[in-house]
């Protein structure tokens, strides 16, 4: 399989135009001899197309990933939403009946993944909790049938979250087996919209403002993410 430097990935193109402009401005101001090798790839929307995807990407050393999210919000907080940047070193498969207030959240080990090569510019980043809530089944014993019944949309999540809301990024649980062999990774996301019944209508509204703040946000530490990798 073939091998690049740096990979870049997020679910559509428009989350990571403004990073990948980012960092192709950055190594032609640097006007090497050789330059690292890079690559955009587009994930898909949802766990299936993002697995799908996975299987036919090149290794890398160094994956940017860059993606939107909703974020959870528990019945005894006020339903405000924040746009802002977070990070993630913690993933969790939910059925999509955790998204209702009578679901309840899966953490058994078969069900929760982990990061442990993150670039540490992340820890500039709030760190919460990442959810892959959908009906469709990645494995037949992942989810359980009688927990993939339930489609209402809530921001009433399950009160195992009661002091730490998490958020929701629909393709990275399938994709931490592929970033887990890179040998760091730049996980950015941007949280758009309170998952619920406005979620579609917010993450619309303000999905161009947080790919242009993980644009800046990757600016700001790009020399210390880029410099392991110049010179091979």
């Amino acid at each position: 399989m073939a091998h690049v430097n740096i990979l870049i990935l997020s679910a559509i193109t428009s989350e990571a135009a403004p990073c990948v402009a980012v960092v192709e401005s950055y190594l032609r101001d640097l006007d090497l001899d050789i330059a690292p090798s890079i690559l955009y790839r587009e994930l898909g929307v949802g766990p299936l197309d993002s697995l799908t995807t996975a299987h036919a990407l090149p290794s890398a050393d160094l994956v940017i990933y860059v993606g939107s999210c909703g974020e959870f919000i528990h019945h005894h907080q006020p339903q405000q939403l924040k746009v802002r940047l977070c990070t993630a070193n913690q993933f969790y498969w939910s059925p999509t009946a955790s998204r209702s207030f009578a679901g309840r959240l899966i953490t058994s080990s078969a069900h929760h993944r982990s990061l442990t090569n993150l670039h540490p510019c992340l820890s500039k980043l709030e760190c919460l909790p990442n959810f892959t809530s959908s009906t469709l089944t990645l494995d037949p014993q992942l989810v359980p049938a009688e927990l993939t019944s339930s489609t209402h949309l809530s921001s009433h999540f399950s009160t195992h979250l009661s002091s730490h809301p998490g958020t929701e990024n629909m393709e990275l649980f399938a994709m931490i087996p592929y970033l887990s062999t890179a040998k760091q990774v730049v996980l950015i996301l941007g949280i758009t919209n309170l998952v619920g019944g406005s979620g579609h209508h917010d993450w619309q509204l303000n999905r161009t403002a947080v790919a242009q703040m993980s644009a800046q946000f990757l600016s700001r530490h790009l020399t210390s993410i880029i410099t392991p990798y110049l010179a091979q």
